[in-house]
């Protein structure tokens, strides 16, 4: 390749994709001035969040708790610190396949004691198809920039390229902007997702 004349580019490719699933990370913070009281507050507010979902049609192995931890707090009170109360913290990541219940998983949660929702991500079931129509405009997307290049310097492109470098970092990127649902629930919004690849390509020209 040393002896050949070349050129590299990149090439990006975006799909987008109205997603089919829903990941919730929510959960319930309690305190107490002592910390068997605090996870005994904390455990039965997470086993009545948890039965409500079930009764929703998620199953057992669709929740599963992501963090759970037990901290000291403390006030400051003229300019001293004073022991609180023990933190306890729960929170339960929930997969859920049908997206017209997100809002009504939400909406049971929150009324069956949890204090937190931290984040709900859209995603595909399988997103590989997706990403492969993604690497197939990455590819046109570079020869399209080589071909403007090898034109401007009025040479002939080598179609088939040197080398192709796949440089995807894999994955859908969230963003919102699609219509609420259409729900007596908390609305929220799916919007839709892209499923993104990149490439890098060398092709010589003569």
């Amino acid at each position: 390749m040393t002896d050949q004349q070349i050129i590299t580019v990149t090439g990006e490719g975006v799909v987008q994709v109205v997603p089919d699933r829903a990941q919730l990370t929510l959960g319930v913070v309690t305190e107490d001035t002592t910390v068997s009281n605090a996870q005994q507050k904390n455990n039965e507010l997470i086993t009545e969040i948890i039965s409500a979902l079930n009764t929703l049609g998620i199953p057992e192995d669709q929740i599963k708790t992501v963090t759970y931890r037990i901290e000291p707090r403390y006030d400051f009170i003229d300019g001293q610190q004073q022991f609180r109360a023990y933190e306890v913290t729960h929170m339960v990541q929930v997969n859920v396949e049908d997206l017209t219940q997100t809002g009504a998983v939400v909406d049971a949660a929150v009324e069956n004691g949890a204090n937190m929702v931290t984040s709900i991500q859209f995603t595909v079931a399988d997103p590989t198809n997706l990403y492969h129509e993604a690497l197939q405009l990455a590819l046109e997307d570079a020869r399209g920039k080589a071909n403007a290049m090898t034109d401007t310097l009025n040479v002939s492109l080598v179609e088939t390229p040197v080398k192709v470098i796949e440089r995807s970092v894999g994955g859908p990127v969230r963003f919102y902007d699609g219509a609420m649902l259409s729900s007596a629930a908390t609305p929220i919004q799916p919007g839709s997702i892209s499923i993104q690849a990149s490439v890098e390509v060398i092709y010589s020209f003569q």
